[in-house]
């Protein structure tokens, strides 16, 4: 049901920033930093978190929901007591973490949105910028610390060393899942938030990859793959944006 208000309201958010009119150089102005344009600061992040708050049901429960059912197993093999509130508040500090990313994401955007929409010089160069940082972010998914925050993120909730199955160690294990899966998705929050967070084709392809780099056999490899078709769009941007750039 989560994943399907998430998705709900991602699609219906989808609709207006399709319809937007391309800026100079080509550019389309992301429909998360859109939807922030001429409203007050409190409004415009109201808006920016329940945005965020759908993609990241959308794009994150497909990879952590069997995660947590993996602990919910193990838990109800112990007997535990209050399964149900142990599972919630692991699920709670998870999508916790990815509401502190949310908050720092929405004060970059908001600075971000003012400065391209302001200054023309800057919005000639936008597209260029992000086509590189598309690019970069792709190239991250081969580093050793993208491996190591996956591996921390498939080994869960192995790797935690808490084994209690109090509230607040679930509400600590939920945490910790959160902040390997922050790092681990570095790359594709980035590329999102550059490249348009409410874009349909976008969210399904950094889902995909990031669904396939938890759960495939070979996580790694999953991850390298993503990041090279990352690398490759990255570039295929950079190059259609140095073109009209010139033109």
């Amino acid at each position: 049901m989560l994943f399907v208000a998430g998705a709900a309201v991602t699609i219906l958010c989808h609709e207006p920033a399709a319809n937007a009119e391309p800026g100079p150089g080509g550019w389309t102005l992301p429909g998360a930093w859109a939807a922030m344009c001429g409203t007050s600061p409190s409004a415009s992040a109201v808006t920016f978190l329940v945005l965020w708050s759908a993609m990241t049901l959308a794009m994150m429960l497909p990879s952590f929901a069997p995660a947590l059912w993996r602990w919910r197993v193990s838990l109800a093999a112990g007997r535990t007591r209050r399964l149900a509130g142990a599972v919630a508040m692991a699920g709670l500090g998870y999508f916790v973490a990815w509401s502190v990313v949310g908050l720092c994401a929405f004060a970059a955007s908001r600075v971000a949105a003012i400065v391209v929409l302001r200054e023309p010089g800057v919005v000639l160069a936008f597209p260029i910028v992000g086509g590189a940082v598309v690019a970069l972010a792709g190239a991250l998914q081969f580093s050793a610390w993208k491996a190591r925050h996956l591996d921390a993120c498939r080994g869960w909730p192995a790797c935690s060393r808490d084994g209690s199955a109090s509230l607040a160690a679930a509400w600590r294990r939920g945490l910790h899942l959160g902040r390997h899966c922050v790092c681990s998705c570095a790359g594709w929050t980035t590329a999102l938030l550059v490249g348009g967070s409410m874009d349909l084709g976008a969210m399904t392809l950094a889902t995909v990859a990031i669904t396939a780099e938890r759960l495939a056999a070979d996580g790694k490899s999953a991850a390298r793959i993503g990041g090279a078709i990352a690398v490759g769009l990255g570039l295929a941007r950079l190059a259609s944006a140095a073109v009209l750039a010139w033109r």
